[in-house]
């Protein structure tokens, strides 16, 4: 069984508002960006895996076109979308897991939007 107090010790500590924050707003901020920060290079590798297997020639891409077409794949194949919601999810603790699920629209929603924006972000 993992240590839970671990999980949260690997996270990159950001300094972010979390009072005077909906619950989901804070949730936001103290769990997901931070592990998004965590999981940067392992998200941006999973989509450059993403390119070859689907044969996208992205580095040959136009740069105004790029983050059109990392938004495509992220918003356009749910598969893709969940396997790296996935990576983000298995990060949590049980106590984050069973928020995120009482929550899991507006979170998966906002999941989404900030995994595109990193994504976005790396090139």
């Amino acid at each position: 069984m993992r240590s839970e107090i671990l999980l949260v010790q690997l996270r990159p500590k950001l300094d972010l508002p979390i009072e005077n924050c909906t619950p989901v707003e804070s949730f936001q901020n103290a769990t997901l960006r931070p592990i998004l920060k965590m999981l940067h290079d392992a998200l941006v590798a999973r989509l450059r895996h993403y390119f070859e297997k689907r044969n996208i020639q992205f580095e040959t891409l136009p740069e105004e076109q790029k983050p059109l077409v990392v938004e495509k794949c992220v918003r356009g194949d749910q598969h893709f979308r969940q396997s790296l919601a996935g990576m983000v999810i298995g990060h949590f603790t049980a106590a984050e897991l069973d928020f995120f699920l009482k929550n899991e629209s507006e979170l998966m929603r906002r999941t989404s939007d900030l995994v595109l924006q990193r994504l976005q972000s790396a090139y």
